[in-house]
């Protein structure tokens, strides 16, 4: 690896990877589409191991519209995938309305896509998701998703349900 791994940010099921060079490395299940790339299926699959296909074992670059771009952050969560450069927030994968553009128009985002409604420098994200208590039954589970954006004003940006909003 031409560059070293500066920081590091674990999902449910995949590793985001910054480096010192400014981009992205990424590995692990890609269920979600949270990888940031497609993954081409295998030669030589298992038999019976169709999920086999969505696995990434080691790290490999996010290019696209990241190639030109130098990452300052990474953020990972549960379906999706978060970085930030100087002046702009990419998000990728299963959007549940938090990934800072419709759902509806954008269920799934496979290659990471500038978020338009953040317009400063950002210092950090997280992605969260809270479920319910294990014990409850399945009809009464709830998984709720949101990106949360410290902006260099100090200002946080909520990202949830196809909305947005500041907290000072």
């Amino acid at each position: 690896m031409p560059h070293t791994i500066t920081s590091i940010s674990l999902g449910q099921d995949h590793t985001l990877a910054l480096t010192s060079g400014g981009y992205i490395l990424s590995w692990g299940h890609n269920r979600f589409l949270q990888l940031g790339y497609p993954i081409d299926p295998p030669d030589n699959p298992l038999p019976g191991r169709k999920d086999d296909e969505q696995i990434q074992v080691s790290p490999r670059r996010i290019v696209g519209p990241l190639k030109k771009e130098w990452v300052r952050g990474v953020a990972a969560g549960r379906m999706s995938s978060a970085c930030w450069t100087a002046d702009s927030v990419w998000t990728w994968g299963t959007n549940a309305g938090h990934l800072g553009y419709e759902k509806a128009a954008n269920p799934v985002q496979v290659l990471p896509r500038k978020v338009t409604a953040i317009s400063q420098p950002v210092i950090d994200i997280a992605m969260s998701v809270s479920a319910s208590a294990p014990y409850m039954p399945a009809e009464l589970t709830v998984q709720d998703y949101a990106m949360i954006c410290l902006l260099d004003s100090f200002e946080v940006v909520c990202f949830h349900h196809d909305t947005n909003f500041r907290i000072t």
